[in-house]
């Protein structure tokens, strides 16, 4: 691999993270924040499109066995995506969900991320770092 190859590879590695961090920071947080996260930080996302990722994630996924597959789809924007469970277990006895986001967003490569969200007491889903 050539320097401006891998210089290239870990600058891509670097904006997929950031990009991660940023969606899933937006999808688990308030939905005030998460609007303003991510209309500020991905103008390619809508607020549609957030609230459809939220609804496969937080709702429709229910009690749907490990690796199922949602999809997402916004005609509107052009964006689409999908949600797989890949776990599901339970910390401090609340529920929780081990998840694989796939991002379609137009004008944009396709991107994968993976978070972990639970049930919190007052019944919303919060982003939590993953268990040891």
């Amino acid at each position: 691999m050539t320097m401006k190859s891998h210089d290239r590879t870990r600058n891509k590695i670097s904006r997929s993270y950031l990009f991660g961090v940023v969606i899933a920071c937006a999808l688990f947080f308030s939905p005030h924040v998460a609007t303003a996260q991510w209309g500020n930080a991905l103008p390619e996302l809508t607020t549609q499109d957030i609230e459809l990722i939220k609804k496969k994630a937080r709702v429709e996924m229910g009690d749907k066995p490990e690796g199922t597959i949602l999809e997402w789809d916004n005609p509107k924007s052009g964006n689409s995506g999908s949600v797989t469970l890949l776990k599901r277990f339970s910390i401090d006895g609340r529920e929780c969900r081990a998840l694989r986001h796939v991002f379609n967003v137009v004008r944009a490569e396709p991107f994968r991320y993976k978070v972990t969200i639970c049930l919190q007491p007052d019944d919303t889903w919060k982003w939590r770092a993953p268990p040891r």
